[in-house]
């Protein structure tokens, strides 16, 4: 047979099929894989393989909680949202059309620094840590936390996070300390929630605390919501393995009984799936064919396709993300986050993780956040270290803004 894989074809959902592969370690797990892509695999027979798997299928089906431990979940989605982050950042506010000029063929040439996106999850997952699954506990932890962030001058910060941080600054509680806005910086919290939580109760108060803090606005609470699920679902399978167009699609169908913009996204959504079209075309039917921009909405939608269109393959998926242009940073970071919950820490791209240039959250600082969930010691920021840091990420950003005066154009 070659090259090909041996398995035990589960059963079909639409027009894919869950299959049950024996890995080089000897153990089985569930892969789900397009139907055009059977002619890969020598199929045993039908119905269920190893007796042993009964118990994944059926945390396939009714997919939360997860096998997985909450310290592996959450450093595949921390490490994948840095991944997208750093890899964004360089090109934050480019247009789709440029954009594409400027991408290099190999994406660790186009590493960066990490922006808020990254500083705002691993802040996130110690909170979380410290919270100890207190909700009110998680949303003073996180606030103390953004206050010294605001204090070490990060640049390119959202204005609503600004305002925010100012008032909880001057004592506002962080159930309070929120503005009205719908940007999409609750979207950089919201992934490693989703993945450190078992409980649906559970992720829903800590997303909802993570998100008034800064915004107020429903719908970044709802899009928020989403997203945290959306990463609940993508690490509860086995590692690797992809949901259903169906699973996502409704998870996303919820809120579209509360908002009629909502349900327009997920129609546009299902098209796009179903079409097999780029997330740079999906962009463009929903009215972002420019770039996406700092809309929650938008940023969340076009992360999920490019998660979906990737099939959760973290370089392939921020290529696509990237590729849509516009808020770069934000939605590659979340499609990464997503990727990373797919595949694990370990699925990453090591190439990808070994070009990491940032100082002092390095990988292995990230690795140290998620260990955290699972007893490890509470991980510290060194702040000062950060202000420091922080001026030599401004002096990047204006080389880079100085780079785009010159061709391609």
């Amino acid at each position: 047979m070659g090259d090909r894989i041996e398995a035990t074809l589960v059963r079909y959902e639409d027009d894919e099929a869950l299959l049950a592969v024996r890995g080089a370690d000897g153990r089985e797990g569930l892969r789900l894989v397009p139907v055009s892509e059977l002619g890969g695999y020598d199929l045993v027979e039908e119905g269920s393989a190893d007796p042993a798997l009964e118990a994944e299928l059926k945390a396939w089906e009714t997919p939360f909680p997860s096998w997985r431990p909450a310290s592996e979940r959450v450093a595949g989605a921390l490490l994948g949202a840095a991944l997208g982050d750093a890899l964004g950042v360089r090109y934050e506010n480019m247009s789709a059309n440029r954009l594409s000029r400027f991408l290099p063929g190999d994406l660790a040439d186009g590493m960066g620094f990490a922006s808020d996106d990254t500083e705002h999850a691993a802040m996130t997952v110690a909170a979380i840590a410290e919270g100890g699954g207190d909700p009110a506990r998680f949303a003073r932890a996180m606030a103390r936390r953004l206050r010294l962030w605001f204090a070490a001058v990060p640049p390119g910060v959202g204005l609503a996070t600004l305002k925010s941080c100012a008032r909880l600054c001057l004592g506002v509680p962080p159930e309070r300390s929120g503005v009205f806005s719908a940007g999409n910086g609750p979207l950089m919290r919201a992934p490693v929630i989703g993945a450190a939580f078992d409980e649906r109760e559970n992720r829903l108060a800590h997303v909802r605390a993570a998100t008034v803090i800064t915004h107020r606005d429903p719908k970044a609470l709802r899009a928020a919501d989403a997203v945290s699920e959306m990463t609940a679902l993508a690490s509860s399978l086995y590692p690797g393995t992809m949901p259903t167009a169906r699973q996502v699609l409704d998870l996303l169908r919820p809120g579209a009984a509360e908002c009629a913009e909502w349900d327009g996204l997920v129609a546009k959504l299902a098209e796009a799936m179903d079409a097999g079209d780029s997330p740079r075309a999906f962009a463009v039917a929903i009215g972002h064919g420019r770039g996406v921009s700092g809309y929650i909405y938008p940023s969340a939608f076009v992360a999920i396709h490019a998660w979906w269109a990737g099939r959760g393959q973290a370089e392939a998926a921020i290529r696509e993300a990237l590729l849509c242009g516009g808020d770069t940073d934000s939605v590659a970071a979340v499609t990464g986050a997503l990727c990373g919950a797919t595949c694990g820490p370990d699925g990453l791209p090591a190439r990808l993780l070994s070009a990491w240039r940032d100082r002092p959250l390095t990988v292995d600082a990230l690795r140290r956040h998620a260990a955290a969930l699972d007893g490890g010691p509470l991980p510290s920021i060194p702040w000062p270290l950060v202000a420091l840091r922080n001026l030599a990420f401004l002096a990047w950003c204006v080389g880079v803004i100085a780079r785009r005066a010159l061709p391609p154009y």
